[in-house]
Formats: C-alpha cells, sequence, structure tokens
C-alpha cells in the first residue's frame, strides 16, 4: 500500500502509525516521515485523508474510528474485527462520517475470478462450489465462495486429518483449517478444503459446477477452464482465461485494491470490498468453532 501510495503524484505520506519497532522506525526512515504512536499524535496541522490499517483484529476497531474521526477514508487489512455486529458498527460510524471504509480481500479483483463470475450465466443455475486452499486463507477461502454463492446460511466442520499429518496439525493448526460445508441462501453447497499448494498463482482451485457444465478456476493467477458434457457423452474443455505469469500475483492483486480504493475516495464511488463482505466472513468464522464442538449444523448468525 506504501509502495502505491508513493508512485500516486496526488498523494503525500503524513505519517507512520506504529509501536515503535526496529521495522516501523526503518520503515518511517526510508519514507521520509514521523512516526507517531497513536493516531492522537498525528500533529495538528497534518490533515490525513486516507488511511491503511494493518494491526490485530482486537485494534483495528479502535484505530479505525480515530481515523475516521480524523476525516480519512480507511482500508483495513482482515480480519477487521471479532464479530460480525463490530464490522457493521465500524460500517456504521464510516458513514456518520461520510467516508470509505473497505478490506483488502482481493481474489474477486483476479481477472479469473471476473472471467469466472461472467461465465457462470451459461452455465445453467450454480449446484456446487469446491475450493481447495491453503490452510492458513482459511477467510480468503470464505469470501470466495460467497462472492460465488451468495450468502451463507449454516455451516458444517470436521478437522479429521490422516494419522501421519496428525503431529504436524498439532503444531501448525493454522495450516490445518477444518474441512467445511456451507449451505447458501441461494441453495448452492460449497465445500472448502484446505490443502497444500506448490504454486502461488493457483492457490485456490475452484470448481463451480452448473447445471449445463463446470468452471475450473485457478486463482489468484491461474486458468479459466469450462469443462461440458457433448451430445456423445464425452467432455469438452475449454479455455476462457490464460494463466498469468506475475511471480508475486497476490502483491499485484493487493496493488490493485489499494488503487481502485484510492480511485473510490477521490470520486465518491463505491469501495471495492465493502466491510458487509466482511461482516459475512466473520458471520461464518464464528460458527465454525459451534459446529466443530457439536458435530452437527451451526446456523451462520449475521447478526451477532
Amino acid at each position: 500500500a506504501i509502495a502505491v501510495a508513493q508512485e500516486d503524484p496526488q498523494i503525500r505520506l503524513a505519517a507512520i502509525v506504529a509501536r515503535g519497532s526496529e521495522r516501523s522506525l526503518a520503515l518511517a526512515a526510508r519514507c521520509g516521515v514521523p512516526l507517531v504512536h497513536a493516531v492522537e499524535e498525528i500533529p495538528p496541522e497534518v490533515s490525513p485523508r486516507v488511511a491503511v490499517v494493518a494491526v490485530d483484529e482486537q485494534v483495528t476497531p479502535a484505530v479505525a474510528r480515530a481515523l475516521l474521526a480524523r476525516g480519512c477514508h480507511v482500508l483495513c487489512a482482515h480480519p477487521v474485527a471479532r464479530t460480525a455486529s463490530e464490522v457493521r458498527e465500524l460500517a456504521s460510524a464510516a458513514a456518520q462520517h461520510g467516508r470509505l471504509i473497505a478490506t483488502d480481500y482481493t481474489l474477486p479483483l483476479a481477472a479469473g475470478a471476473r472471467v469466472a463470475s461472467d461465465a457462470l450465466a451459461e452455465e445453467g443455475p450454480l449446484l456446487r462450489v469446491a475450493i481447495e486452499h491453503p490452510g492458513r486463507l482459511l477467510p480468503m477461502a470464505l469470501h470466495l465462495a460467497c462472492f460465488f454463492a451468495g450468502p451463507v446460511l449454516g455451516v458444517h466442520a470436521s478437522r479429521v486429518v490422516p494419522p501421519s499429518l496428525q503431529g504436524q496439525a498439532r503444531t501448525s493448526p493454522g495450516a490445518f483449517s477444518p474441512s467445511l460445508l456451507l449451505e447458501h441462501e441461494s441453495g448452492v453447497i460449497s465445500s472448502l478444503l484446505g490443502v497444500p499448494h506448490a504454486q502461488a498463482s493457483e492457490a485456490f482451485r475452484c470448481t463451480l459446477s452448473g447445471a449445463r457444465g463446470r468452471l475450473d478456476v485457478d486463482l489468484p493467477g491461474g486458468e479459466v477452464r469450462r469443462v461440458s458434457l457433448g451430445s456423445s457423452g464425452q467432455s469438452r474443455t475449454q479455455v476462457l482465461h490464460q494463466g498469468g505469469a506475475d511471480e508475486d500475483p497476490f502483491g499485484a492483486l493487493m496493488r490493485s485494491m489499494t488503487r481502485a480504493f484510492l480511485a473510490a475516495a477521490r470520486s465518491g464511488a463505491p469501495a471495492p470490498c465493502p466491510l458487509s463482505d466482511e461482516a459475512k466472513v466473520r458471520a461464518i468464522w464464528n460458527a465454525i468453532p459451534v459446529a466443530l464442538r457439536s458435530r452437527a449444523r451451526a446456523t451462520v448468525d449475521s447478526s451477532r
């Protein structure tokens, strides 16, 4: 985000707000701006208009509120808060101040995601979504499932792993996220499975099954393929989008997200990833431990 801001001739970096670690001190020195320890310490003569918040979810709401009060549009790293209600309260605070607030789920900005979303209309009604994803990136997989299939009503969860991997699962639980089955309001069922992947461009492997065929989508920078069944019973594959050669597809998407947010802040257009998206993800996230404990369907309560 800082690199994008520094490339923009209409933006002047005003300050770094951080605790004062060696890393943050070095960043402030490299950018040639002061480092302050709280939003309230930003000099009164400085009138910031845009801020990026990348702190712990327990701290983000307070920091974001302080920045909104100073007149900033705010782009937050996810997770934004612990519950869906906290996220919605923050969105309401932004509306009261007349400012944009958004988060940084970037996968829907990928060219492959846009191509797949447009192509879904040709496959008939969507029936099933299957997503394989890196375990630590489960929130992004949840957001992607909502992007393709809409809001979620219920979730089933299992944390079963092969015996040979149970030791690794205990020491690195984040890498072995639960396997999930999501029930969407649309009637679509999504399955999410955390697995390791070799290539960053294909970290999320999605299968979107419609009534007349399916789409295989590799995100953030891979191919989109349509697989359809011919009258003779043989399948036919058509490449709808070629994979990119970007060595840092996630970084490229983050830069695109930042530019889109800055453009929205200038024009008054809607934010590229509003907090309503994050509220949906938080509601599902909070239902997962309930489903694991009960070993049954847990209702996704978007009001909490």
